[in-house]
């Protein structure tokens, strides 16, 4: 039997989670319609998803507070949006904001604001838990030996 390695693990928490928090914006006024919720909830479902998602991300700020505090959050946010950062965590990560990013532009453009703010707040959820994932495996990396490998032969060399 194969043993499921922790970085895999938190690579699928990671995306289920971001589902999660990215899902709510679409997915909750069609499933309040479905369980026939009462007539206000349906007609106040946007400011509904907003406070979902504010109540979230106040949560995930008193969980990781002191990491927030260690790493500049502008330089790896920048750093997933440049694809600096490489693997799966920075292609969930940038697949997540960009879409999330979207939304807000659509939403906003549709002149749903609490849509548009929900999108918002949404892109800084997946931005913690993915500098909270990124720490965590950027400490692991730093006994890594960086290497320069050179061309022995000269390429461009005539064959005649």
């Amino acid at each position: 039997m194969k043993v499921i390695s922790k970085s895999s693990l938190k690579v699928v928490g990671f995306t289920l989670i971001s589902f999660v928090i990215s899902g709510i914006i679409p997915v909750l006024p069609k499933f309040l319609e479905y369980i026939k919720a009462p007539n206000f909830l349906i007609q106040y479902s946007e400011p509904v998803i907003f406070g979902i998602s504010l109540f979230i991300l106040i949560i995930l700020f008193g969980i990781y507070k002191k990491t927030l505090r260690r790493k500049d959050i502008n330089s790896i946010l920048k750093d997933i949006l440049s694809a600096k950062i490489e693997g799966v965590y920075g292609l969930i990560g940038a697949i997540f904001i960009l879409t999330l990013t979207s939304w807000f532009a659509d939403y906003f453009k549709d002149k749903h604001y609490c849509l548009a703010l929900a999108s918002l707040v949404n892109i800084f959820n997946i931005g913690i838990l993915f500098i909270r994932l990124y720490l965590h495996e950027s400490k692991k990396s730093k006994h890594t030996k960086k290497v320069l490998i050179l061309a022995l032969s000269n390429l461009y060399k005539d064959k005649n």
